[in-house]
């Protein structure tokens, strides 16, 4: 029958078990016993037994074969370098961990980035092989240099076949979009009236030119201020508007000249307004019109606009757009759109 070995362990209360270092007494190797069911108790002390399994006697010999081999040519010094080389070494192999930098690479077409592999294993003595998932997007060198083809997302692979390990990294590549070479503000003179507004165009450089780094500044916002090209007129004075690329350092500027506003302009001889205007001085946005003398406002429906009578409503560059005519009392009269705008005085 088969044969187990069973060992007493009870330390400091048997004198056949383990000494408290983990080393057996030299009389204390366990005893041979048939296996069977119920465990086995110590003869010294009267407590269970713990099994030892007997190790496997299968035997590979091919690999016994190649050892003895190798024995025989080199003698006991080849035996070591065999068990080195071949990785049959006692213990377990150490995991080698593979990082890539940078993380997050990004390039630009026709332009490259540097990609470097690293290991936690200082001596690990590796073979790296660079591999794009997709070469129409990026292609890789063997030293890890990519390059951009086409604007895209591509997985980048380095790898050591012999030793097993691998790490991959995602490269973005941009499109290549060419930098601003010039820029011109148009008109390069503008002249307002307080609280009016006009607006600054641009011709840029080329026209397909990376256009997300311009900056547009007043130096007087308390004149003048602008936004996104549209310039507001906030009191009398100059300013300068300039448009400035943040990147490549090219710029363009534009002078504001703000004047007095609406009040100090000598109202129109049917009657007077008050509210919004054009660059010109003109009605031209909400405003309020009162009437001195009976006026045509509409041809089309001919309605006309009593003495004292006043409209209040859309206006654009000093004519009637869309309005609603009261009397001199504040009673509605009517809505008045006419079908094309119409001037205020006729």
């Amino acid at each position: 029958m088969a044969q187990s070995k069973w060992i007493c362990k009870n330390v400091d209360v048997c004198d056949k078990a383990f000494n408290n270092d983990g080393k057996s007494f030299d009389d204390l190797m366990g005893h041979d016993v048939e296996a069977q069911l119920q465990p086995y108790m110590c003869e010294a002390c009267g407590k269970p037994l713990v099994e030892v399994k007997p190790q496997s006697n299968k035997v590979d010999g091919k690999k016994i074969a190649i050892i003895a081999g190798v024995i025989a040519v080199l003698g006991s010094v080849g035996f070591v370098a065999y068990k080195f080389i071949s990785g049959d070494w006692p213990g377990e192999k150490p995991t080698i961990t593979v990082t890539i930098e940078p993380v997050s690479p990004t390039v630009t077409v026709n332009e490259t980035v540097k990609l470097t592999a690293k290991t936690d294993q200082k001596d690990a003595k590796l073979t790296w092989t660079w591999a794009s998932e997709n070469e129409s997007i990026a292609k890789v060198s063997r030293s890890g240099v990519v390059t951009g083809v086409k604007e895209g997302s591509v997985k980048i692979t380095v790898n050591d076949e012999k030793k097993k390990v691998s790490e991959s990294v995602t490269v973005t590549v941009f499109p290549d979009v060419p930098i601003i070479q010039s820029i011109k503000l148009i008109p390069e003179s503008l002249s307002l009236r307080v609280k009016a507004s006009g607006e600054l165009t641009t011709e840029i450089t080329p026209e397909n030119a990376d256009q997300s780094s311009l900056r547009w500044e007043s130096d007087k916002p308390s004149v003048a201020t602008v936004n996104a090209g549209n310039v507001n007129a906030v009191a009398e004075g100059e300013a300068v508007i300039t448009l400035t690329d943040t990147k490549g350092g090219v710029k363009a500027e534009a002078k504001v000249t703000v004047t007095k506003g609406i009040t100090d302009i000598p109202p129109p001889p049917c009657g007077t307004y008050k509210g919004e205007t054009s660059a010109n001085g003109q009605p031209h946005g909400l405003g309020t019109f009162t009437y001195r003398v009976r006026t045509l406002i509409d041809d089309h429906k001919m309605i006309y606009a009593e003495q004292g009578d006043y409209i209040t409503g859309n206006f654009r560059e000093g004519k009637i757009v869309s309005v609603q005519l009261y009397g001199s009392g504040g009673n509605l009269k009517q809505t008045v759109i006419p079908q094309q705008p119409a001037s205020i005085c006729r």
